[in-house]
């Protein structure tokens, strides 16, 4: 549905291009409501996203009403990282060929040069996934207490899903729209600029390199939920905390993961506050637990029942607890 916005802030375009609605000749349409641009990656249609793990977890995941989110360098496929960042800076060596963005080349050269030669910032991740029963899923956690812990989505509990900085976001797999999606975000700040620059004039210096900054950032952002397409059936839903927000959150944490130090933040110490402001951190609100499904496994009536006694005890009275029928054997 199209909507109404104020008069644009000229001089602060790359802001624009990050929150303001899609322009569609003289309509504006909010950038989760249009199905031409579905590749982008924030959930707006799923009521609800699960999170695999085992019994150990779930009683911190409980007692905290939150969830851990690990220093992307640390996750299993940082090389998807790595390969995303690869294929921005090939999208944008690209475009500096067309003709149209000639006026633009100059944010487009030097993104390329801060992807390319600029440490990599740190974000901070935990996943998700939409699928409820997943074969795969089941074997990773299967001979350790694994159970699914089925959330609503949109209704926000523990701040899990919240905008702007918890929101859900869905990973990319096909490699089209993972061009298209970094193609989609350059144009963006490419109108928004040319806004700009008829309006208050030529964009250079530290202007210019506020433009390039937040392209690279808004990129980042955007590869970071790169995943190689032979994962698809994962049907992956991550969070994702740039380094730019960590001190949003109370602390980071640390814990010792195959011989290295791991640094992590949780999810329910999130202030909802701006940097520097001293009011009282509120305390986190229960998780919107909707169900939680035992995987196949030995003795899982038994794991059925303490997990339910366990969330009674525990604040979450009205937790269905459910079997798998996925047909897997633990050996």
């Amino acid at each position: 549905m199209a909507e109404t916005i104020d008069e644009p802030d000229y001089g602060l375009g790359f802001l624009r291009a990050l929150w303001w609605p899609i322009r569609d000749r003289d309509k504006f349409y909010p950038l989760h409501a249009t199905k031409k641009y579905n590749f982008l990656n924030w959930i707006s249609d799923a009521q609800k996203v699960y999170h695999y793990t085992n019994t150990e977890a779930l009683i911190g995941i409980v007692s905290d009403h939150g969830f851990w989110m690990t220093h992307h360098a640390y996750l299993n496929d940082y090389s998807e990282y790595l390969h995303g960042k690869e294929m921005a800076i090939d999208v944008l060596n690209a475009l500096l060929k067309k003709d149209r963005f000639s006026k633009f080349s100059e944010i487009i050269e030097g993104t390329v040069e801060n992807l390319a030669n600029s440490d990599d910032l740190a974000y901070y991740i935990t996943s998700f996934t939409r699928e409820r029963d997943s074969l795969e899923q089941w074997r990773a956690y299967g001979k350790t207490g694994g159970i699914n812990i089925e959330l609503d989505a949109q209704g926000h509990g523990g701040d899990v899903g919240m905008a702007p900085d918890l929101m859900f976001h869905k990973v990319i797999y096909e490699d089209k729209e993972k061009v298209e999606s970094s193609i989609f975000w350059v144009r963006r700040f490419f109108i928004e600029y040319n806004i700009d620059r008829k309006v208050v004039g030529p964009i250079i210096g530290d202007d210019a390199e506020d433009w390039i900054q937040h392209l690279s950032s808004r990129l980042r952002y955007t590869f970071t939920s790169f995943k190689h397409s032979a994962f698809k059936e994962e049907n992956e839903v991550r969070i994702i905390v740039p380094e730019s927000f960590k001190d949003r959150f109370v602390k980071s944490h640390y814990r010792a993961k195959s011989g290295a130090i791991v640094e992590y933040l949780k999810t329910n110490e999130y202030s909802k506050l701006l940097p520097g402001n001293s009011e009282a951190i509120p305390k986190a609100s229960p998780l919107s637990i909707k169900s939680i499904i035992v995987g196949p496994q030995p003795e899982r009536k038994m794991v059925a029942q303490s997990v339910g006694a366990f969330m009674r005890e525990n604040g979450y009275p009205n937790v269905e607890i459910e079997f798998s029928k996925a047909p897997y054997r633990s050996i």
